[in-house]
């Protein structure tokens, strides 16, 4: 076959364009009505036409391409060869060739990331369309973000206009070859099938459908982890939108027929039934070596699909070992996932992952293998002469018999089971009726507690339901911060569940969970770590299930709690943002639980100081509650979300706005737990922390003295005492601030066993404030002993700081220089913080007794900048900072400078705190300026 010319090339293209958007039925019509110009390309346009009918796809574009080959005269440019670049990429070699484009393996030439893709090239003699529907993939998978999908990397178009995708490069084989290569046991290949199952029903939870599922398209990698390719012809699930109708309907054509569904053979709508169908090909052929289609020939292929009932798949698998596994629930799952009336497979992909993932457990499977009077009605509608064959009739009914005997009494037990739970629910709540208990308002915890003590007195012949109705209960008594209550009633459950529910139950490893949390909160990090080292394996097994996904998300984040707590930042990170991808596949964006699990990760961004990540994702967190519940119904997470929002609006610098929704926050938690709740005095902390930053030190003061008060367990208020200490020799209360933090330092050391930071930090802060209340020689022996017992941390920086002005008051000039060049240098890795506008301050003022005034008013000047970034508003330490280059320009008898230094400091402390010794002071140094 020649290729055709350019002119001609065009002309062909546009026909086959014009002629693909009408119906079948027309186009033979509108082929004898060609421009008798173009009436010597009608046999081309025909016979591709014929080709496309048929659907074989790879044909017509194979004979598309015959046509288009690049012409020694024309026009088109050349084919892409290895070393060619495109956009930022070199392409390195070919490892795929389709209908519509290549790909090839390719890497960035521009230095800026050393990453192998896996490069996209549409081809050159694609019709115009395919660029529409190159867009149309680079949309869905930018919304795609699922371990087991090739993640989109970049997009873009070349130079000479041919748009690229880069998606992951993903080496491993088709499922099909590592199967067969590996020697795969059934139960293996099961747990690949579930895993497909899974990210295709991500695919469906964000409206995708892939519709050309097969093993081409799904690689497993060496670590047998399973990543789903090709959404080239992947549908939208919209109405209305006009450019989606026309790739819809382009795609028609574009299909595997060996892996399609009735629905597409017959150019139906496609839906996600349509995947499950082709999902269940691709299992039939996994588990079995077979296809379950013949395909005898081209010209019987849609009538074999439409009408062909396939075996089941024990009666025709390779291995004899095989047959016998699949005989029962493995033939039941396929058949019902391979109906040939999409209304009767599976609804969803998830529920096809369900039932294998069932059978994985031994669980009984929900899909019902086909009754006696099924087959019956379709065996006479197929052989209606022969229905009276009596035999076959009573054989049919007897197995139906046998088959239905069996699953009743499993239903029946299982229905026993719910209704003996739901009666003992039911009657907890008639009993909290006051007519009953005389008590109008039973709140609650009161409820729980009620509930807990029936299920102790009237369950104990039941230990299976009592083990689950206590690790429920305990759940609620965790989420109302009842946190002593919620263990006692978990450690009751889980000693119940001890040889009752199987030691890798999902509810034990659940309700370990739940106990890990409450560890967590109550600073048995040692505890907790326990707990989640014996529930992992068993929740990342169910973590495609709603219940094992919820549970192994709570455990990501305590785990990744506990790591930001002792200093590891990205270990914590990464947990957090695992956990939110544990739940999107599982429960979606919009869930509850994979919004706070969004929260949480947002807030160790900021406690990384990754202040742009953190508003980002805060953002996310808090304007998916307000969507999805802010019309009541999960005021928690409302709260929870404005709280994290608040706090990163603050690290952005938007203070006034993050100030008002952490208000909002704590107001709402109040509300919720009541003013004593720990997290009513932590929402507390984080607002004084943020009007430290606006720099209001006296409402930042008063914010921690009411956390303080509220504070009911003796560890958290010692925690709270050591921040309000920091807060009160800020606003110069200084003996205050001794007070609080010598009592913090004291309880924190005798109850704090977690191992983080808080013991060293609250003494490094009681030192300084020691330093402040002039008790030099006791500072000196905090601080020193302080560095002695802590090698690294921000405590360090501060107490070289504190030893610094320490030598400075005994004009230790080259100690004191040591002590604050070292806390600078500790200090300036991240954004400015007080620790490091103590050491500029204290530089500054040795390099100006060492009479290094040049040096000394540079250091300075760094100082008030650095201060400036810490509080938007004056403080007392910018006002000391403003004392020091007064003094400095009054020692180079600029005395205008001083004195207009001096009147700030004046007309700060008459009006932070008029009678103070700092006012008198103040004064003093306006009246020596003068």
């Amino acid at each position: 076959m020649q290729p055709l010319d350019p002119g001609d090339l065009k002309d062909l293209l546009s026909l086959l364009q014009t002629a693909l958007e009408l119906p079948e039925e027309e186009r033979r019509r509108w082929l004898d009505t060609l421009d008798p110009s173009k009436s010597h390309l009608r046999p081309t346009v025909a016979g591709l036409l014929q080709k496309q009918a048929k659907h074989e796809t790879d044909d017509f574009i194979a004979a598309l391409s015959e046509h288009t080959r690049r012409h020694p005269g024309g026009s088109l440019a050349p084919a892409p060869f290895n070393g060619a670049i495109v956009g930022p990429y070199r392409l390195i070699e070919k490892i795929g060739d389709g209908g519509m484009s290549s790909v090839w393996l390719a890497e960035r030439d521009d230095a800026v990331l050393k990453r192998r893709v896996a490069l996209k090239l549409p081809h050159w003699w694609a019709i115009a369309k395919l660029s529409d529907r190159a867009a149309q993939e680079r949309d869905i998978l930018a919304q795609l973000e699922h371990p087991n999908i090739a993640r989109l990397y970049d997009a873009g178009v070349t130079a000479d206009g041919r748009p690229y995708l880069a998606l992951e490069y993903i080496e491993g084989k088709p499922i099909d070859i590592f199967c067969r290569e590996n020697v795969l046991d059934l139960r293996t290949r099961v747990q690949l099938i579930a895993q497909i199952a899974r990210a295709v029903a991500y695919a469906h939870s964000h409206l995708i459908v892939h519709r050309d599922l097969k093993p081409s398209n799904v690689l497993i990698d060496a670590a047998g982890q399973v990543h789903l390719l090709d959404f080239g012809i992947a549908k939208l699930i919209e109405e209305g939108d006009p450019a989606n109708k026309a790739l819809t309907q382009l795609g028609t054509m574009l299909l595997t027929p060996a892996y399609a569904s009735p629905e597409q053979i017959l150019g139906q709508s496609v839906t996600t039934e349509s995947d499950v169908y082709s999902l269940g090909l691709v299992a039939y052929e996994i588990f079995t070596g077979y296809r379950p289609y013949t395909f005898k020939s081209e010209a019987n292929t849609s009538w074999e699909i439409l009408s062909v009932e396939i075996h089941r798949p024990s009666s025709v698998a390779h291995e004899a070992a095989d047959a016998r596994e699949l005989r029962g629930d493995l033939d039941t799952i396929l058949m019902k996932a391979l109906k040939k009336e999409a209304s009767e497979r599976y609804g969803t992909a998830a529920a096809f992952a369900d039932d294998l993932e069932r059978y994985l457990r031994s669980d009984p499977v929900l899909a019902q293998p086909d009754s006696a009077g099924y087959r019956l009605r379709k065996f006479a509608a197929k052989h209606r002469l022969v229905v009276g064959a009596a035999g076959a009739v009573v054989v049919a009914l007897a197995a139906g018999l046998l088959v239905a005997t069996w699953q009743l009494r499993i239903a029946q037990e299982e229905r026993r089971h719910a209704e003996e739970v739901k009666d003992f629910v039911a009657s907890i709540f008639r009993s909290a009726d006051p007519f009953f208990t005389g008590n109008k308002q039973l709140t609650a915890a009161q409820l729980l507690t009620f509930a807990k003590e029936r299920i102790d007195r009237e369950m104990a012949s039941q230990p299976h339901d009592a083990a689950e109705l206590l690790l429920i209960v305990g759940e609620a008594q965790s989420n109302l911060e009842q946190l002593d209550e919620a263990k006692a009633t978990l450690e009751r459950a889980l000693k119940n569940a001890d040889g009752v529910l199987p030691a890798d139950s999902l509810q034990v490893a659940a309700g370990r969970t739940q106990l890990a949390s409450i560890a967590v909160q109550q600073g048995n990090y040692d505890e907790a770590e326990k707990q989640i080292a014996a529930a992992m394996p068993v929740l990342r097994e169910h973590r495609m299930q709603r219940e094992g996904a919820r549970a192994l998300s709570s455990a990501l984040v305590s785990s990744g709690f506990i790591a930001g707590e002792r200093g590891d930042g990205k270990r914590a990170v990464a947990e957090m943002r695992e956990a939110v991808e544990v739940l999107r596949p599982v429960l979606g964006d919009n869930d509850s639980e994979t919004i706070l699990a969004m929260r949480q990760l947002a807030q160790e961004h900021l406690l990384m100081g990754e202040a742009e990540e953190g508003l980002k994702a805060a953002r996310i967190a808090y304007e998916s509650a307000i969507r999805n519940f802010g019309d009541g119904g999960r005021d928690n997470l409302l709260v929870e979300t404005e709280d994290v929002y608040g706090r990163a609006l603050v690290d952005s610098g938007q203070l006034e706005e993050g100030i008002e929704h952490l208000n909002k926050a704590v107001a709402g938690a109040e509300r919720i737990f009541g003013s004593e709740a720990n997290s009513v005095v932590s929402k507390l902390t984080w607002l004084a922390r943020a009007q430290m930053k606006l720099g209001d030190v006296k409402g930042t003061v008063a914010t921690l003295e009411r956390a303080t008060q509220l504070s009911s367990e003796e560890l958290t208020r010692a925690r709270v005492q050591s921040t309000l200490g920091v807060a009160l020799a800020a606003a110069r209360r200084t003996d205050e601030a001794v007070k609080q933090l010598e009592t913090s330092v004291e309880v924190i050391r005798r109850l704090d066993t977690t191992g983080t930071a808080w013991l060293s930090n609250a003494t490094s802060s009681y030192g300084n404030a020691l330093v402040l209340a002039g008790r030099m020689e006791e500072a000196r022996k905090v601080l020193t002993a302080n560095l002695q017992s802590t090698p690294a941390g921000p405590s360090v920086a501060d107490s070289h700081n504190g030893l610094g002005f320490v030598a400075l008051s005994k004009k230790d000039l080259v100690t004191a220089r040591t002590h604050f060049e070292k806390a600078k240098e500790l200090s300036s890795q991240g954004p400015p913080s007080r620790v490091v506008v103590a050491a500029l301050l204290g530089l500054g003022e040795t390099q100006f007794a060492a009479k290094e005034f040049a040096a000394a008013d540079e250091t300075l000047q760094a100082a008030s900048a650095a201060q400036q970034k810490v509080s938007q508003r004056p403080t007392p330490v910018a006002v000391d900072i403003v004392v020091a280059r007064g003094r400095l320009a009054l020692a180079q008898g600029n005395r205008d400078e001083a004195a207009k230094l001096f009147a700030q400091v004046d007309e700060f402390w008459q009006g932070f705190a008029p009678g103070s010794r700092h006012a008198r002071e103040a004064a003093q140094w306006q009246q020596q300026a003068r």
